[in-house]
């Protein structure tokens, strides 16, 4: 089985999700999706003074982060970008 790269990125958006920023853009790198879902509750808990009303998270490939950073906060630098900031160096949580 091939291994995954799976990247933790979060978003504060408005209450009906329509509009949002990206939150950290040195996302958390997993080497498996069920990782990365291991670890979201905690790094929602570290965002929860962040000043908007909904806080999302998605664990992703590097595509797949890309396009939800396309979707979600397209102001936000390119989401390919995110996605390549973090394949070096995985994330301890692996």
């Amino acid at each position: 089985m091939d291994k995954v790269l799976i990247i933790l990125s979060m978003f504060g958006c408005s209450d009906a999700g329509t509009q949002c920023d990206l939150l950290d853009t040195r996302a958390e790198v997993f080497q498996s999706r069920a990782a990365c879902e291991r670890q979201i509750d905690s790094s929602i808990e570290t965002e929860m003074d962040a000043p908007y009303p909904t806080i999302i998270a998605n664990c992703g490939t590097p595509e797949e982060t890309a396009l939800i950073v396309k979707d979600l906060a397209p102001d936000a630098s390119d989401g390919s970008a995110v996605a390549a900031n973090n394949q070096a160096a995985p994330h301890p949580n692996s």
